[in-house]
């Protein structure tokens, strides 16, 4: 082959080149904002399916003024437990020591004007979602009571009310939650007729602080809650990490009750044959 023929072919094959180039990159300008469309319909479609994610953990008020036992004391630690003076570090250890045994559930003081011992829970709600939503109902689901099966209650020196803001539950009562905290205008209103909780679109997390009284009955339950966007209204379960939540309500009359007050250390057994034997307990 001559130079002439040699030089030819490279100049067709580098004329190729160019061209082929060329039109991949016109195509590629050709599809590339159909392409961008259709990714991001199928990204925000995506995004709109996901709701948000809750993380839920017991919290405590800085007091708390009872105390339910799942089994009774037995007559050896009834009169043990009569004589301890719980200003004493060891024996308020060995109370409880005593506590923990019989498998002891604690009561909070409620926040202000609230009847009845309150469990707390705080939920975080969490969404990494570019579309906003946001959650306006909580309700309870699969709730069931009974009559308290608590054996025994230890009430403590009641404590100034707290003004705990949030939601309470009167789970008895299966009633909406209602707003709670001192220096609400809306107190003891419907909580999400008048609040919400907004998440997506970089918002920061949120988080509901929520009083639960099961009064005289038991309770085990999950959370419904209703949350909404721009397609309109969804629901999502919340479970306590794969269970059911549970809260303890004092028995109207318990088989054991006994009473600790400020101005003495040492319990003292109140009579439970009476018709509200905690009016007489004091």
């Amino acid at each position: 082959m001559s130079r002439r023929q040699i030089g030819f072919v490279v100049l067709v094959l580098m004329s190729t080149a160019v061209i082929t180039g060329l039109v991949s990159q016109t195509w590629q300008l050709i599809l590339y904002k159909p392409i961008k469309v259709i990714t991001n319909w199928l990204d925000d479609s995506v995004d709109r399916q996901e709701g948000f994610s809750a993380q839920t953990y017991r919290v405590y008020t800085q007091s708390y003024t009872a105390v339910t036992l799942e089994t009774h004391f037995s007559q050896e630690e009834m009169k043990e437990v009569l004589s301890l003076n719980l200003r004493s570090a060891k024996d308020s250890k060995r109370f409880n020591d005593l506590l923990k045994k019989h498998r002891q559930t604690r009561l909070d003081d409620p926040p202000d004007r609230v009847d009845g011992k309150t469990v707390s829970y705080k939920m975080d709600l969490f969404s990494d979602r570019q579309a906003t939503l946001s959650v306006t109902d909580l309700k309870t689901a699969h709730l069931k009571c009974a009559p308290s099966a608590a054996k025994t209650v230890v009430l403590f020196p009641a404590q100034e009310g707290g003004s705990y803001s949030g939601m309470l539950f009167d789970l008895p009562s299966k009633k909406a939650p209602t707003i709670t905290g001192e220096g609400e205008d809306e107190f003891g209103k419907p909580f999400f007729e008048y609040k919400k909780v907004d998440l997506g679109a970089g918002a920061e997390p949120g988080g509901l602080l929520i009083h639960l009284t099961a009064k005289n009955q038991d309770c085990t339950f999950t959370f419904k809650a209703e949350w909404r966007d721009s397609e309109g209204r969804h629901e999502q379960d919340i479970d306590n990490d794969g269970r059911n939540f549970s809260v303890t309500g004092m028995p109207d009359r318990p088989q054991q009750l006994l009473i600790i007050t400020t101005t003495d250390p040492t319990p003292r057994e109140c009579p439970t044959n009476l018709k509200n034997p905690y009016q007489h307990c004091q």
